[in-house]
């Protein structure tokens, strides 16, 4: 008997349909056996099967009239004869060892499911799937189990990323609804839910999801309006009627999340229009049939109501207001529906200019007359004062939600922090090691500082205290702190004149990367080096700590840094300053992360320094560096 059977419906994907098969074939583990499930295609793709199935008799394909994936996938499961069944659609494709890993964990941890992670690939990008962050999470936190249900029901939206026990699906009689169009995957798992299956999860990233670029806006509205059409059928079947209060709220959350998602914000107005008013029904709907309780304790609930007609209509047709992006700012203009973006001409520098006068006006110039507070902060840890310290912080520690990218850099470092101690602060921690004055955090929660502005003020206070080396959770170490930077009593990071890389940074990012006169955010503070009690450090933390005091407001994202721009080219505090260590090295990789990897490139920068300041990336190209980077290290944090 194979160990795995693998189900793969198929229909009309003869394009994709052989890299699919071939990921299959090609696996690790032999003893596995192919159901191939052809609902009724009317292109090559029963051909391509057939042509498989005489040449390995793994294959078992299956005909039928097409019905849907989801009588597909149950006539495969019936014909299954293993112990695990995996699905895999068949326009994706899996990783060559995905099922023997997953085998080898589901029965090691005898569980009757186990889910890994997934990215999504289109037009050569790369885009890892958030759930692998709880993964990780999961395997550190519960040694890769998952045992509440609330951590369950963040795992349920697909099959396809999942081994399951065949003979707990048939002991509960579980099988995908034919009646849904939508949703089936998540109703299936909801069912493996509420039968009290056991779940175990694997932090490797094993499925490969292929954005076929069919979706239409048309067929985006269709699947909005059967997601609408489900979770009204789920809501009045027997899975629901007849659950605990506790199960029924689940089931309710799901399939509100699931209408919300099939909103396509990028669709025309009318059909925006359209569904906001199929939303209202279903509001309707919920209020009329659904227990008030439930409704009451419904946080997705809560969310329908942003949906409504009137508030989409004034949005629509009569709006101005100023819209963000990484590099540009633009005044956005709506009239009667007709959209107007008009770039706000060097706004960077002018604002620049405009918060760093008022600082100097008001906090720099009163302070170097002794016009203003000086802090004394000690530490609370003297022993530690003058060490071998890398200081980090993630405010709300290790878990669920922290992004991968984080996870790798931190690890980094420990892995190349040589003789330095890394101490990762939490907002649970600090206090074990500063008093940062009360007025701060009051107003950090108060949300009238960003986070951002909080880190600054906390690595300022903590070198002033202990000296060492603060680096920013987004940073990461390729190789052990070069000598140079450990002798010097000061050390970071500037924009230099003389850099060879100026055309690249300012293609890259023109607004933050410039060589103008008039820039005045210079200074990487991502990676500071400096002694106890460090006088440009000391005085920064002073100037920084009256602004957080007297004001209610952040002026500038880079507030220090225009602080540190001026004492360093108008003060006696230049001297204090170390030479201008190129500030565009340390983001070369950060520049290349979406370039296709060769070992060529990431030798050449690493190789340049083993500091590299990275960011947060939505998508990657397939095989880029930043795609590199996330599957070869992701599993090991």
């Amino acid at each position: 008997m194979p160990k795995v059977s693998v189900i793969i419906p198929v229909y009309n994907v003869e394009k994709y349909l052989r890299q699919c098969l071939d990921s299959v074939v090609n696996q690790t583990l032999k003893d596995i056996e192919i159901i191939c499930v052809n609902d009724g295609s009317t292109d090559n793709s029963l051909t391509i099967l057939n042509e498989y199935a005489a040449k390995d008799k793994r294959f078992i394909v299956i005909s039928q009239e097409n019905q849907g994936v989801s009588v597909a996938r149950n006539n495969g499961l019936d014909k299954a004869v293993a112990e695990y069944v995996q699905f895999v659609d068949a326009d994706d494709f899996i990783e060559n060892d995905c099922i023997e890993k997953a085998y080898k964990k589901i029965v090691s941890t005898k569980t009757d499911i186990i889910c890994f992670g997934s990215q999504d690939l289109k037009n050569n990008k790369v885009k890892v799937n958030d759930n692998i962050n709880f993964l990780n999470y999961l395997v550190i936190a519960n040694n890769s189990y998952v045992t509440s249900e609330e951590d369950k029901t963040k795992l349920i939206h697909a099959v396809w990323d999942k081994l399951y026990k065949k003979s707990f699906l048939d002991f509960n009689n579980i099988r995908f609804s034919p009646n849904l169009k939508v949703t089936e995957d998540g109703v299936f798992n909801l069912q493996c839910l509420i039968n009290k299956s056991t779940f175990s999860v694997l932090n490797y990233i094993g499925y490969n999801r292929i954005d076929t670029g069919v979706s239409t806006t048309a067929n985006k509205y269709a699947a909005a309006l059967k997601a609408i059409d489900a979770l009204q059928y789920v809501l009045e079947s027997d899975l629901y009627l007849y659950s605990s209060k506790k199960t029924k709220m689940i089931i309710f959350e799901k399939m509100i999340e699931s209408v919300l998602y099939y909103y396509d914000s990028k669709s025309n107005f009318l059909n925006k229009l359209l569904y906001i008013n199929e939303i209202e029904k279903v509001h309707k709907y919920i209020d009329k049939e659904i227990e008030k309780d439930i409704i009451q304790q419904s946080i997705s609930y809560k969310k329908l109501e942003y949906y409504n007609k009137k508030k989409f209509l004034l949005e629509n047709l009569f709006c101005i207001k100023n819209k963000y992006t990484n590099k540009k700012i633009y005044k956005h203009i709506c009239i009667l529906g007709i959209k107007i973006n008009i770039e706000i001409k060097n706004h960077i520098a002018k604002k620049q200019n405009e918060v760093q006068n008022y600082l100097v006006k008001n906090y720099i110039k009163p302070y170097l007359k002794n016009k203003s507070e000086s802090y004394i902060i000690p530490p609370k840890h003297p022993e530690l004062r003058g060490r071998k310290i890398i200081w980090q912080y993630w405010g709300q520690g290790l878990n669920e939600s922290t992004p991968t990218i984080v996870r790798i850099c931190l690890n980094s470092v420990k892995e190349y922090r040589g003789e330095y101690t890394q101490i990762i602060l939490t907002d649970k921690n600090i206090s074990e090691y500063i008093d940062i004055p009360k007025f701060v955090f009051k107003k950090l929660y108060n949300g009238e500082f960003s986070y951002a502005f909080f880190s600054d003020i906390l690595r300022l206070c903590l070198l002033a205290a202990y000296g060492g080396i603060w680096v920013d959770a987004t940073v990461l170490f390729t190789d052990n702190l070069p000598n140079e930077i450990n002798k010097q009593h000061f050390f970071t990071y500037q924009r230099n004149k003389q850099s060879i890389y100026k055309k690249e940074c300012e293609k890259y990012n023109k607004g933050y990367f410039s060589w103008s006169r008039r820039q005045r955010v210079n200074w990487l503070s991502s990676f500071i080096k400096a002694d106890s009690d460090y006088p440009l450090i000391l005085v920064l933390r002073d100037i920084a700590l009256n602004y957080a005091k007297n004001e209610n407001t952040l002026k500038h994202y880079f507030l220090v840094h225009l602080i540190f721009d001026y004492l360093t080219k108008y003060t006696i505090y230049k001297k204090y300053n170390c030479y201008e260590y190129d500030d565009t090295v340390p983001h070369l990789m950060q520049l290349n992360f979406d370039n296709k990897f060769s070992s060529e490139l990431w030798f050449n920068i690493i190789q340049q320094t083993p500091i590299h300041k990275l960011t947060y990336f939505k998508e990657l190209k397939l095989d880029s560096i930043g795609s590199y980077l996330l599957k070869e290290k992701c599993i090991n944090v």
